[in-house]
């Protein structure tokens, strides 16, 4: 019998990653792939932890699951169940739920309870530790013009917030040699660009002796042939050094883009965060690349509602980001998490206060967007193009600073292809133009 699996996906680009190779895995084994939304014999959720509502979407998946098919086998894996993994296992028709470690041999514990006669009904709790380094190799190719794969995995810093250092460990590193040669199949699979991630990316290479700098992983990656862009994702703005700047300037392949968590603008509460360094470091850091590369995309993260925060400690975080410009602001509600500092802090903000505080950032937000694109028109940008999806026919895409394209052309493009398109016009953070005509 041909097995169907769907997975499901949740959080962040190692999430993702994690997700490609286990969907190729699957794939070499002789399953057959399907979307989650339709009937399947295997669900495999890939949960995240990060918020309440992360929790929460990844149980309600799991009925949705069980919903489409009752007699499938359900496994929830990831963050959420390395953290908490009793919720879980709770839910009637969930057969199998475990942390990061049962990622590295998934294949093979589905096809051992395939193959057990009159399987258990009830869920099998895997407990392990967070993944080994042996648990970070390996790629695959999911048909699509970006791929992600994963330089390191885990975090040392302990943000009072955060529960990701417990979920996945502390940090360890990929030789510079072993992710060379994982983005070698990514190009050689048609890839053209390439994000590199992991848990804290700025902590790449410290936990080897020597050490290794992640701007030497950065460039050899760069100079695998084939490749048209290297994008570096989220980064600690206290790991971005100088030689990494002139990096992105110098190199055309590495995209001008820089992911840049701010959490809060308001030093008192950055040190409540347990936030290393201070917003006179962080905005001296967007100086110096704003200098190097003027139309770089620097884009954030900021949490609203931390305990304790006041209305005036907000609107100094307010004042900080209307002041740095971002390019792209992603704006999270606190949410208690266990295993965390922060969950034990009283002067919890109202819901709805934090709320309010979360939309008045989210429209500032949409507004740099906007800004942003709008010093894009009436020039021409390069874009890497994603497809046709567009309801009118459109061809999108990215830009290296990370702005949305969508566009025309009068010739057939290929997916994958590296076009200079002229912009027309910008509206909601989007760029909107056509393929320039030498092209």
């Amino acid at each position: 019998m041909d097995y169907r699996v769907a997975l499901y996906t949740m959080g962040c680009k190692t999430n993702q990653y994690d997700s490609n190779r286990l969907a190729a895995e699957f794939e070499a084994a002789g399953f057959q792939l399907v979307p989650f939304d339709a009937a399947a014999d295997i669900y495999v959720i890939n949960t995240c932890t990060v918020t309440a509502e992360a929790d929460r979407e990844a149980r309600n998946a799991s009925r949705r699951a069980l919903a489409r098919n009752p007699e499938a086998l359900v496994i929830a894996t990831g963050c959420y169940p390395q953290v908490n993994p009793e919720p879980m296992a709770e839910i009637p028709g969930v057969r199998l739920v475990g942390g990061n470690d049962l990622k590295r041999d998934l294949v093979a514990r589905v096809r051992a309870l395939l193959a057990e006669e009159g399987a258990p009904a009830g869920s099998t709790v895997e407990s392990e530790p967070a993944p080994s380094r042996a648990a970070l190799t390996g790629v695959s190719a999911i048909g699509r013009t970006r791929h992600v794969v994963k330089i390191q995995e885990g975090c040392n810093h302990r943000c009072a917030y955060c529960v990701v250092p417990h979920a996945r460990g502390p940090a360890r590193s990929r030789p510079v040699a072993e992710v060379v040669e994982d983005v070698r199949r990514v190009a050689d699979a048609g890839f053209r660009e390439v994000v590199l991630t992991g848990t804290c990316i700025g902590s790449y290479g410290k936990d080897f002796r020597p050490r290794v700098k992640l701007a030497e992983c950065v460039a050899a990656v760069a100079a695998v042939p084939g490749l048209k862009r290297v994008r570096i994702s989220s980064i600690e703005p206290w790991d971005v050094d100088d030689e990494l700047i002139a990096l992105v300037a110098g190199d055309p392949v590495v995209c001008a883009h820089f992911h840049l968590p701010l959490q809060s603008g308001d030093d008192g509460l950055r040190r409540r965060m347990r936030r290393a360094g201070t917003s006179a470091q962080f905005a001296d850091l967007v100086a110096r690349i704003r200098e190097r590369l003027p139309d770089a995309g620097i884009t954030t993260d900021v949490i609203v509602g931390f305990p304790g925060e006041t209305d005036a400690e907000f609107e100094v975080t307010r004042d900080f980001c209307k002041r740095m410009q971002f390019s792209r602001m992603h704006i999270f509600r606190y949410s208690p998490r266990p295993f965390t500092h922060a969950a034990t802090l009283p002067d919890r903000v109202p819901r709805a206060i934090a709320n309010a505080r979360s939309r008045v950032l989210i429209r500032m937000g949409e507004e740099m967007s906007q800004a942003f694109a709008c010093r894009w028109v009436g020039r021409s940008v390069s874009v890497l193009v994603e497809g046709q999806n567009d309801p009118e026919g459109r061809f999108e895409g990215l830009t290296e600073s990370y702005v949305r394209v969508l566009f025309t052309s009068e010739r057939a493009l290929a997916r994958g292809e590296l076009v200079n398109v002229e912009v027309c016009e910008a509206r909601e953070g989007c760029l909107y133009g056509r393929v320039s005509g030498n092209e």
